[in-house]
């Protein structure tokens, strides 16, 4: 497959992936496919590249397969696989190799954090202010210990 020089990206692909594009690559081969000689991999029926649009049907069908019943977008997988990189604790430069982003604020626009993230991060601060942690125990807010309902 040929690809711009500025995006001669390597990704890694699983054996199982790399498997079915093996196969699907030989059914192009096989039934001579148009678009071959230009190196794609996904051409359409002319041996062009294929229109934004033309996922939909197949995306449909993959929905109503997994009982999806809620919106979710192509795109949408962009944002799942952004957070799923974070949320490993996936380097920040490799997560931006791996999902294309180029710079730090992109990758953030494309991160959600979820409610069990907040609250993880709550309890870790909670842990290092807790009681008797006030000037003594480093915190300096003077009021670590005070009760939540207090603080308002």
């Amino acid at each position: 497959m040929r690809c711009p020089s500025w995006r001669r990206d390597a990704y890694p692909v699983e054996p199982e992936l790399a498997e079915i594009l093996r196969a699907h690559r030989e059914r192009l081969l096989q039934t001579n496919a148009k678009g071959l000689a230009e190196g794609w991999m996904f051409p359409s029926a002319e041996g062009t590249l294929r229109t934004p649009n033309s996922l939909d049907r197949a995306w449909a069908k993959c929905l109503k397969h997994a009982e999806i019943t809620k919106r979710f977008t192509v795109h949408g997988l962009r944002y799942t696989f952004t957070d799923l990189v974070r949320r490993a604790n996936v380097d920040a430069v490799v997560r931006r190799a791996l999902t294309g982003h180029v710079t730090e604020q992109m990758q953030r626009h494309y991160s959600t954090v979820g409610l069990d993230e907040k609250r993880a991060a709550i309890a870790g601060v909670l842990r290092l202010v807790g009681p008797g942690a006030g000037p003594a125990g480093g915190s300096g807010g003077g009021n670590a210990a005070l009760p939540p309902q207090e603080l308002n």
